[in-house]
């Protein structure tokens, strides 16, 4: 008890003054890129973790703990840097390679996988992937305040019931997230950043790693410490294929993610808080099953159960989010109609009238807004349309679906670097105004630039689907 106390108080202490120093170093990362935040916050949350554990393990002597904390020193060092100068993703893989191997380096005899007379490639192979993927999947919901910290409340009592490194330092690591939990509680006034997201990530992975099977069998092993850390991984995993299939860098970001979706069918940032933390026990119960010494009947049931559950959760949570997308869609169309001159569809639009274009795509937009009500919604639309109104003048204006705007100039080429550069930051000033999220710092979501003969692919393309669903 006393542990946890002093890591608490240590914590509270810690973080109340980084809250100080981010603010006036402005540590704040990219304002709005995954999150549905409207002020910007101080980044240094992860960093007020680990100063705490580290505080903690020296004064009670923890040597376990102050060796993980080496381990964690570079994706550390990456998570700073990337706080004060946002790296790229691959960067930031870097570091966590970085720490990976120094892992296999200090603590190559007892890996799990080492336990089980893996070959050592193999052994090394799993253990990179496996930290790597756990680092990315916790980064992946770190979206709103308190998430987290809840999903790492539900599951540190696994870390203590299944023996590994880290079980006689699960006071100290509960009692820094608890300080930190305090503070980004909603509305946050400290995010962990890249330093906190990517040290839990390591923890988790880190008592898996180093845990001692109870029951004897391998399977169960895996399958229950996958049940445990389910949530962040079927969440990158969902996240990663979507970008790949839709043609994007598994890299880019995006606001599809679980906690995401559930925002929009109309859960506030705690509630998603509690839905993490209470599906994360659920997990977590389910995988100290499998872990432990219990009959095989039960794991299986308890397994089978668990997943057909979570199944239904998911269903349910894109069905509800599908079908507000509809509403949101037909919506869209009648505002757009109401209160922006457009030309009509024509799939016989004369070749001469194509020339350099721009789409604007504000489905994500109706769907932000919608949140704050419909007067929110209604007064963007306007502002959109003022805007194309008066920045376009003689363009023609069409609209490719319930969502999207074609805004077809009179004459032009290509686009020039200032040209476009002007038009994203009038557009960013809108935006803003509203209070809607960036896709990243300098650029708005849902606006594309094409050049004549691009955007003569581009309507084609259109034309030929708008014939075929009339055909249909």
């Amino acid at each position: 008890m006393i542990e946890i106390l002093f890591s608490i108080i240590t914590g509270l202490v810690l973080i109340f003054t980084l809250i100080y120093l981010g603010r006036n170093l402005k540590v704040y990362g990219q304002k709005s890129f995954r999150r549905i935040k409207e002020e910007s916050v101080p980044q240094l949350g992860g960093l007020g973790i680990l100063l705490t554990c580290f505080i903690s393990a020296w004064y009670f002597d923890d040597k376990n703990l102050l060796d993980f904390l080496i381990i964690s020193l570079p994706i550390v060092i990456g998570g700073v840097i990337d706080d004060f100068l946002e790296l790229s993703a691959r960067s930031k893989l870097l570091f966590q390679f970085l720490s990976a191997i120094l892992f296999l380096t200090l603590k190559f005899d007892i890996i799990l996988w080492h336990q089980w007379n893996q070959h050592p490639i193999v052994t090394s192979i799993l253990t990179l992937f496996f930290i790597v993927s756990l680092c990315n999947a916790i980064n992946f919901i770190d979206g709103l305040d308190g998430l987290v910290a809840a999903y790492f409340l539900a599951v540190i009592p696994t870390i203590y019931l299944i023996p590994n490194e880290l079980s006689g330092s699960v006071n100290i690591l509960l009692g820094s997230v608890l300080a930190f939990a305090y503070f980004n509680k909603k509305p946050a006034s400290i995010y962990l950043g890249d330093v906190g997201s990517n040290f839990i990530g390591l923890t988790l992975a880190y008592s898996f790693l180093t845990h001692k099977p109870i029951s004897g069998g391998w399977h169960f092993s895996i399958l229950g410490y996958l049940m445990i850390f389910s949530l962040p991984l079927i969440d990158m995993t969902t996240s990663t294929l979507r970008r790949i299939i839709s043609g994007n860098s598994p890299f880019s970001a995006d606001k599809d993610h679980i906690h995401h979706r559930l925002l929009k069918v109309g859960l506030d940032d705690s509630h998603v808080a509690i839905v993490f933390f209470l599906v994360g026990a659920l997990c977590s119960n389910v995988g100290w099953i499998l872990v432990n010494d219990v009959s095989t009947l039960l794991k299986w049931s308890t397994l089978f159960s668990s997943v057909g559950v979570l199944l239904i959760i998911l269903y349910l949570v894109y069905r509800t989010e599908g079908q507000l997308g509809k509403h949101v869609s037909s919506f869209g169309r009648t505002l757009i109609e109401t209160y922006i001159p457009l030309d009509p569809m024509n799939v016989n639009f004369p070749d001469h009238y194509i020339n350099k274009a721009l789409i604007f795509d504000l489905f994500n937009y109706y769907k932000e807004l919608q949140r704050k009500g419909l007067p929110t919604v209604v007064s963007f639309v306007k502002d959109v349309s003022g805007f194309i109104t008066f920045r376009f003048k003689g363009a023609r204006i069409m609209l490719l679906s319930s969502y999207s705007l074609a805004i077809i100039l009179p004459e032009g080429e290509k686009w020039s670097q200032k040209e476009s550069n002007l038009i994203i930051n009038d557009f960013l000033k809108l935006t803003d105004k509203h209070k809607a999220t960036r896709l990243s710092k300098n650029e708005p979501e849902g606006i594309y630039f094409y050049d004549k003969d691009e955007f003569k692919i581009f309507f084609n393309q259109i034309v030929e689907k708008h014939q075929a669903k009339s055909a249909a």
